[in-house]
């Protein structure tokens, strides 16, 4: 069908120019497919196309190279502009008119006017004959120079993608020198024993010496917790008889865990794979412990909401930021380092107010203090920037950062503890996604902000609570 005006000139054809033409047309047959308005409607568009051209020369009678009017100027496109979906002033896609086209003739025929009066003003008096050659002469002056314009442009954009392309391919080839570095970095850290056992290929620490360190130390937080509001904090004495008193009450039960764990294993199990075993007995204590403390961290929260400085109570809740990249680039060990870190400067904070912090899990913190309603935002500010300060770990600066809520116990008046603990939980949140910027203090809707079982909606995993509901 496409060939159809031209049947005189295809049968004129070798065998192997008619394979070039085909594949020409078949060329541009894919080419139109997506332009066309209405689909099957591309093998019409050449036949128009040869026979208008054909027209054009005045019949198949006039063509002596078949094979070269085909390929060089009956099948070949003509847009009159830029646009692609032109072709001989008509769209493609429309039929209609190229409106683009129609831009390009104003745009020249402006031209055209506008240079004829530069000379009327130049030059009067010419004859029409001299007028027409001065107009024809600085049109094409005007056209070199908007030829040799193009070029330059096209230049420059050649030599911008060739940037670019350098660019990119520099950064790609940066990326994989950091990805073939950090893979060697790791397969060393991976080969390290572990520090506490002597376990071999444990990336410096193995799974349950990496839990029973967290157990030790949520064991020391529970019992300097449970001193807070049941002894005398300047009696030394005092704060290490509950101290000890807490580490053998949550030892009796990770006894009991573990006996129970290992009544349901099968003893062959346990001779098999005696590591296996005991990072299951490590996680089970962990488990145990992890349980106990939040009553612990209540008892302490709801005494120091009785006391007479509860108009000055302030509740700070911590969330580490860029946590899971840390873990993710430089290994558990610098995450375990991050997490002290901050655990320790908020205990060095602390030391010399009237104020309880303690670690939540993961990277979430919470403080409870009493400041002076003067300078409590001071203090907390400055808690944030001490909290900020890069760490040096190994051979890395790991930058810290966190997002910090702050519920004051005088802007919620009745609320209990758990709700005012709520309220800076959902302030600390709002500074993270950035709703609100620090320091944000948190409002009775914060307090009462929707939860699942207790947590707020927003935090991982609520929408598997939710479902479960």
């Amino acid at each position: 069908m496409a060939l159809g005006p031209v049947s005189w000139l295809w049968e004129r054809l070798s065998g192997w120019q008619q394979d070039q033409v085909e594949a020409a047309v078949k060329a541009e047959l894919a080419g139109l497919e997506g332009l066309l308005a209405l689909p099957g409607g591309a093998p019409r568009l050449p036949a128009d196309r040869l026979a208008d051209r054909l027209a054009e020369t005045g019949g198949e009678a006039l063509v002596d190279r078949p094979f070269g009017w085909l390929i060089g100027r009956g099948l070949v496109g003509r847009p009159s502009c830029t646009d692609r979906r032109c072709d001989d002033g008509t769209r493609l896609d429309t039929g209609g008119e190229c409106e683009n086209c129609g831009n390009v003739v104003h745009i020249r025929r402006a031209r055209r006017a506008k240079i004829a009066a530069q000379i009327d003003r130049e030059l009067p008096g010419l004859s029409d004959d001299e007028r027409r050659r001065v107009l024809e002469e600085r049109l094409r002056e005007q056209a070199a120079i908007e030829a040799e314009d193009y070029v330059w442009r096209r230049e420059q954009a050649r030599a911008e993608k060739a940037r670019r392309d350098e660019a990119r391919a520099a950064d790609q080839e940066r990326a994989e020198r950091e990805r073939a570095a950090a893979a060697a970095a790791d397969a060393v850290r991976q080969a390290l024993a572990c520090e506490d056992c002597g376990q071999q290929r444990a990336a410096g620490l193995c799974e349950g010496c990496g839990y029973r360190r967290r157990t030790e130390a949520l064991i020391v937080e529970a019992g300097m917790v449970a001193a807070t509001w049941s002894a005398d904090l300047a009696d030394q004495d005092a704060v290490a008889a509950v101290t000890v008193d807490v580490r053998a009450t949550l030892e009796r039960e990770v006894a009991a865990i573990h006996a129970r764990y290992l009544s349901a294993m099968d003893q062959a199990d346990q001779n098999e794979d005696p590591t296996g075993v005991a990072a299951v007995l490590a996680y089970g204590a962990l488990q145990t412990v992890e349980e106990a403390l939040p009553e612990f961290r209540h008892s302490a929260l709801n005494r120091l909401g009785r006391t007479r400085c509860r108009d000055t109570l302030h509740v700070l809740m911590l969330d580490g930021v860029g946590f899971k990249a840390v873990n993710d680039t430089y290994g558990h060990a610098a995450g375990d380092a991050v997490i002290q870190t901050i655990g320790q400067r908020l205990a060095r904070w602390t030391a010399n107010r009237q104020a309880l912090a303690a670690r939540l899990g993961g990277d979430e913190f919470a403080v409870s203090v009493a400041l002076s309603l003067a300078t409590a935002l001071a203090e907390i500010t400055a808690l944030r920037e001490q909290l900020q300060q890069p760490l040096q770990h190994e051979q890395h600066t790991l930058r810290l950062d966190v997002s910090l809520g702050i519920a004051r116990a005088v802007d919620l008046p009745g609320e209990s503890s758990r709700r005012i603990l709520r309220g800076a939980d959902t302030a600390m949140y709002q500074v993270k996604k950035g709703r609100e910027t620090f320091p944000y203090l948190a409002t009775r809707a914060d307090v009462y902000a929707d939860t699942v079982n207790g947590r707020r909606a927003d935090r991982r995993g609520t929408h598997l609570l939710a479902r479960a509901a």
